[in-house]
Order: structure tokens, then sequence, then C-alpha cells
């Protein structure tokens, strides 16, 4: 892993999960950051802020992964999935490594939010938000959640890619 990779991954790991609410909030939380990927003009500010939005829907997307390995797996143990989930994301971000330009990235980026929001709202609709979980692994198809944790992996793996992509060389 270079430098940028391993200083934004030790950000990311360190500063732990966001809490996001349910899926469905989240998913509206993702898409907030989607616009500024695409910054209007080209000049050093607009890249700052496209790395900085990709820095925060890698987290986001990793937190709502996090939130959902806890309904799937590490019942409720959420220290234990974000290390778990922030590995994995480096993992990927390592293989992918020189893969795809940050362009495609981005792109993959909104197909891989526009599914997190099609799987969210797939889930059922819960009336007590602050007991989503524990409400899901009662009445929410695993499959759809097993989906969901994937695709936000693969959202904040494509989200730090585009970060990366625009970094100066150290």
């Amino acid at each position: 892993m270079d430098q940028a990779v391993h200083a934004l991954m030790s950000d990311l790991e360190r500063s732990g999960p966001e809490v996001l609410g349910t899926p469905v909030r989240a998913a509206v939380v993702l898409a907030q950051e989607l616009g500024d990927l695409f910054p209007r003009a080209g000049d050093r500010i607009g890249l700052r802020r496209r790395r900085a939005s990709a820095a925060r829907l890698a987290r986001r997307a990793l937190s709502l992964a996090t939130e959902v390995h806890g309904v799937i797996a590490d019942r409720p143990d959420s220290a234990r999935a974000w290390a778990f989930n922030a590995r994995e994301v480096a993992k990927r971000v390592d293989a992918g490594l020189g893969h795809a330009p940050d362009d495609d990235a981005a792109a993959e980026c909104v197909r891989s939010a526009a599914r997190v929001a099609a799987l969210a709202l797939a889930l059922p609709v819960l009336p007590d938000e602050e007991e989503w979980q524990a409400e899901m692994i009662a009445f929410a198809d695993e499959n759809v959640l097993v989906d969901l944790h994937e695709t936000c992996l693969e959202l904040s793996t494509a989200a730090i890619r585009v970060a990366i992509g625009d970094a100066p060389a150290f």
C-alpha cells in the first residue's frame, strides 16, 4: 500500500463508525456526498473538495457496512465489525490499485450508492428507528442485508480510490 493510501486508511480506521441511523436514512446521507465527487471547476479547491467528499463517503459507507455487519454477524460489537470491515476495504483498495482511473471509481461510487439505496428500500419499514438493528434481525431478509453490507464495502473502496486518485504524490 502506498503512503497516501496508508495515511487515508489509518485515518479511517482511527475515526470509528459514524451513527447514520436506519439504512434508508444512511442511503440519503451517502447520496448527499455524491455531488462533490464531480466538481464544476477543476481548480485546486474543487479537487480538494472532491478528495474530502470521497473520504467522507468512504467513512459513511464503511459506517453503514459496520451497522449492517452488526445485524448479520457481530451482534452487537461495532468496534470489532469496524476493524474487520476497514481491513476488508484496505485489502480491496490494495488489490485494485492501478486498475482503473479515478473517473471510473467515481462512476462506481454512483452505481454503488444507487444499489445501496435500492437495497435499503427493499428492507422492511420499521416503526422504531432507535432499535432498527434488532428489528432487522427479526424481520429482514438476511440476503438483502448481506448484499447491502457487500455493496457498502464496494462503495467505500471506490470512494477511497477517488480520494487517492486526486491526491498529490508524497
